[in-house]
């Protein structure tokens, strides 16, 4: 039993070989693509330096919070071979293939999670900062880049003339950041966001492969009578996880909707004259449940200036603009400002006299 009818992808099929047809003989040799991939499914000393080096560099510039310390990891990370590998032996029904990039693929995300986990111990760093949570919580759109990397890649792999695009995929979709962080977090011991970073990983994988035996099959590359049986598994997969993303791209919709009306309510005239403002919004956000949602809000604020009345009011903008019953909890933080010595406008204009005894 299949799950996907070869025929749903024919006009696809013959779209994209018609293509091909027009500049084949840019095309990697079958021969050549065989032995391509089974160099990326081996495991060798220098796939472990060079992964090492990279889950080093990532895991660090999660730590720092540092972008272009995470993307050159992501540049020289060879994670991608193995996970091509697996998707070339899916369409040739190569089972030594297939495993070999299975087995190097599994040492390389041990590795990884590893050295984030050993790195965070021997730094002892106990902040979360924002590279690291911005790989906790994978949505829809994170599905969409891997599929299209995925593609990419193939292509790549396939074609001498785009060989150059690769860099930029290993850019575009994140395999070692994500085990870094699962690493960082185990160390941690924050195992809701360390299965969350496992996630996007996962995702990235399965995408991946999903789409670079597509294109591996539109090429001419493998037999569809004889992998659509695992290419349907791996798309049952796929489809069961774009469930939680989902959820997890609207609730990032409701948050920015949200965090919208709390600004318009801040600015609001009433406000105008108080001592609170959108600049002492702290934090919104939002919790999905399946009858309403739970909006939380975080101000600060010298004197508690927020009434039931306009609390109220804020609850109904909320409502109306997200569709949905909003169960809304403030918390307002009241802070204290104390001020010792000289302004900087007394200190100023004594040091103006000073230069100047002789004027006023």
């Amino acid at each position: 039993m299949t799950f996907i009818n070869p025929r749903f992808f024919k006009p696809l099929k013959a779209f994209y070989r018609s293509a091909e047809a027009r500049s084949r003989k840019h095309l990697v040799s079958e021969n050549e693509l065989i032995h391509r991939h089974e160099e990326f499914s081996r495991i060798s000393g220098q796939f472990i330096f060079i992964l090492s080096m990279a889950a080093s560099i990532g895991a660090l510039g999660l730590m720092a919070d540092s972008t272009v310390t995470i993307v050159g990891a992501m540049l020289i990370a060879p994670l991608m071979r193995p996970i091509v590998a697996i998707a070339f032996g899916l369409v040739k029904s190569d089972l030594e293939l297939k495993l070999h990039g299975l087995s190097t693929l599994t040492i390389g995300v041990l590795l990884s999670i590893a050295i984030g986990f050993l790195i965070e111990t021997m730094l002892g760093l106990e902040s979360l900062t924002g590279e690291i949570l911005a790989r906790t919580q994978p949505n829809l759109i994170d599905l969409g880049v891997a599929i299209a990397a995925g593609v990419a890649v193939a292509v790549a792999v396939t074609r001498e003339d785009v060989a150059d695009a690769l860099p930029g995929v290993a850019i575009a979709v994140a395999l070692v950041p994500p085990l870094c962080v699962a690493g960082i977090c185990l160390s941690l011991n924050e195992w809701s966001l360390a299965l969350g970073a496992m996630l996007l990983f996962a995702i990235n994988l399965v995408a991946i492969i999903f789409s670079a035996a597509l294109v591996y099959l539109m090429s001419g590359y493998g037999s569809w009578r004889l992998s659509v049986s695992s290419l349907s598994v791996v798309a049952v997969i796929l489809a069961l996880m774009a469930w939680p993303l989902s959820t997890a791209l609207l609730t990032i919709k409701l948050d920015d909707r949200a965090q919208v009306v709390v600004v318009d309510w801040l600015n609001d005239p009433y406000f105008s004259e108080a001592s609170v403002s959108s600049n002492d919004l702290d934090e919104v956000s939002v919790t999905l449940f399946d009858e309403h949602v739970r909006i939380d809000i975080k101000l600060r604020s010298p004197i508690d200036t927020v009434t039931e009345v306009q609390l109220a009011q804020l609850n109904a903008r909320l409502s109306e603009q997200l569709e949905r019953a909003v169960h809304l909890v403030v918390e307002v933080e009241l802070i204290q400002q104390f001020s010792i010595g000289d302004s900087a406008y007394d200190i100023e204009e004594r040091d103006r006299l000073d230069r100047n005894p002789g004027r006023l």
